[in-house]
């Protein structure tokens, strides 16, 4: 969204200063106001702010309000001039003009000071309601807690009040709802080879997010020179390399130090990035379907990247077949460039943010929403990948009798492929997601997985999953084996629970088809680790491209 120059510098002390309180957007059929649409603000300082020059910004579009002295704690009433009349409201009506016809849902809007300090933003939709019913008109969306800085739509939410808004006044659903989630990553894309972009959850603190140092890229020569956040949400990160990504090479970008607008903290977070290539055939394999969910539920695919190659998502679409084997209109899985590592599963469906924050996943953006997902029936239908080019990667022909037969009740249950490997087309491949797991497992490896259903030759193996360094000659260091047919750059990084690298073990290290590595237990600075539970992230590549990647969970004992 293109902003004027100067907009978007934000002062962290001016932020929230004046944020969005209610919107009525689509104010027919009238419920008991007038059909005019207005959006209200408020004053959250100790100071009178002089509204004159401020900022309301909708979509591209920038309004400037006129002269308006707004004590502390006091609301105003943006609207267009034929809506004064209108109004019986006691709290001053600052006469935008034009004032823009605001769209039911999907838009950026956003406040800011004369000097284009952002001090508030939003990007709201129409699912805020969360009444079907309501969303059809003369409802406003209310904010629930004007101390949630977050911009999400947990904290708003259709009014109850039975005019069906409150302009002017305290909201009908005010109540305490705090901001304590932190932000995420839901997006990672590479527009080209020196650019790396990340969507965020929420919007970041730009003084922090702005700085490179925040973002460690690991496993080539390539660094962060340049971090740039776009107003006004302050949720997308645009990162410039010092040199071009290369083919082949796995890489790890690390995040630390970031903090949301609303002063939540984000951990530290590695991600698995690549240059991404066009798939193979059955490169991508469709793993788990859900077409029958519980009520208002969503459908959902699944796939897996069971290549050796970083898979580029903007290059592949998803569709079904006609009676008479047509292929009917293709959604590609992404407009940007997405890199789907070896391994990744990502999850496709038209509601990928509510998946996500219905199986409580840590998705690292592997939930995508598409603009529509094929028509998935109850009884069976039909799935396939495609590359935009139209060659088949995969396909599968399902059917609700694949289900385990003693299960009575299937509403809701997914199936699961047992195994990547496994042709997708035959009914032996899948298998009803066990009840332990909630009936499905999007996003990670399926809850019926069986590793001996494809038997190969694992290019790095580890020997056991613990070690004891204690000196006593049992188990005293932990061992990675290769099995290759040619020589292979290796790194290994160890994890703590929380997601946060807590030893460097091996940085690009040239390894031999049969070398064998061993680690005993230590940090990069040669301390032992305290006990407990790890994470071990083994990346292997070869300049022809072929690339592999491993983990395990690893145990540590003293």
């Amino acid at each position: 969204m293109a902003l004027p120059p100067g907009v978007g510098a934000v002062d962290n002390g001016a932020y929230g200063s004046l944020v969005f309180t209610e919107l009525m957007l689509d104010p027919e059929p009238c419920v008991g106001l007038p059909p005019v649409e207005y959006v209200e603000v408020l004053n959250r300082t100790r100071d009178t702010l002089d509204l004159r020059g401020w900022l309301f910004g909708y979509a591209d579009k920038v309004y400037s309000c006129p002269s308006c002295k707004l004590p502390p704690g006091a609301y105003a009433l943006l609207c267009g001039k034929e809506a004064v009349a209108h109004l019986n409201v006691t709290c001053p009506v600052l006469v935008l003009s034009p004032f823009p016809a605001l769209a039911n849902t999907d838009r950026v809007i956003w406040l800011g000071t004369p000097q284009g300090q952002v001090v508030n933003a939003l990007h709201y939709q129409q699912a805020w309601y969360g009444s079907g019913f309501k969303e059809e008109g003369g409802w406003s969306l209310e904010c629930l807690d004007t101390d949630n800085l977050s911009g999400n739509g947990a904290n708003w939410t259709a009014s109850v009040d039975s005019t069906g808004g409150t302009p002017g006044r305290p909201n009908s659903v005010r109540r305490s709802n705090p901001d304590n989630t932190p932000p995420r990553v839901t997006r990672l894309a590479l527009p080209d080879s020196i650019t790396v972009e990340l969507l965020f959850s929420k919007g970041l603190k730009p003084d922090l997010a702005g700085d490179p140092s925040r973002f460690q890229l690991w496993g080539g020569q390539a660094f962060v020179a340049e971090a740039v956040v776009l107003a006004p949400l302050f949720q997308r990160v645009s990162l410039k390399l010092s040199q071009p990504l290369k083919a082949g090479v796995s890489y790890e970008l690390v995040l630390s130090g970031l903090i949301s607008l609303s002063d939540v903290v984000m951990g530290d977070t590695c991600m698995a990035a690549g240059l991404p290539q066009k798939p193979d055939s059955f490169g991508l394999s469709v793993n788990e379907l859900l077409f029958n969910p519980v009520g208002e539920g969503y459908d959902y695919v699944e796939v897996v990247n069971r290549s050796a190659r970083c898979v580029d998502l903007s290059m592949v679409c998803v569709t079904s077949r006609t009676e008479d084997g047509r292929f009917k209109a293709a959604v590609r899985l992404a407009t940007e460039r997405i890199p789907a590592m070896p391994g990744s599963y990502w999850v496709l469906s038209s509601a990928g943010d509510a998946l996500a924050e219905a199986w409580a996943a840590d998705s690292l953006g592997r939930f995508l929403t598409l603009p529509s997902l094929p028509s998935l029936p109850d009884d069976k239908g039909n799935l396939v990948l495609l590359t935009t080019d139209g060659r088949v990667i995969d396909e599968v022909n399902y059917s609700a009798t694949w289900h385990q037969e003693l299960m009575s009740e299937k509403e809701g249950v997914a199936l699961e492929k047992i195994h990547p490997d496994m042709p997708s087309n035959e009914a032996d491949s899948w298998v009803s997601a066990s009840y332990l797991s909630g009936y499905g497992s999007p996003g990670l490896c399926n809850t019926q997985y069986r590793a001996v259903a494809v038997r190969k030759v694992e290019p790095i193996t580890l020997e056991q999953p613990w070690l004891t360094p204690n000196g006593d000659g049992d188990s005293d260091a932990l061992c990675l084996g290769l099995a290759l047919d040619q020589p292979a750059q290796v790194s290994v990084t160890v994890y703590d629970l929380a997601g946060r690298p807590v030893r460097h073990w091996l940085r690009n290290r040239w390894l031999g088809p049969h070398d064998q590595c061993c680690w005993d237990g230590t940090d990069n600075q040669g301390r032992l680790l305290p006990q407990g539970r790890y994470v071990l992230l083994a990346s292997l590549c070869r300049p022809d491209g072929w690339v592999h990647q491993a983990k395990w969970g690893i145990s540590l004992w003293w």
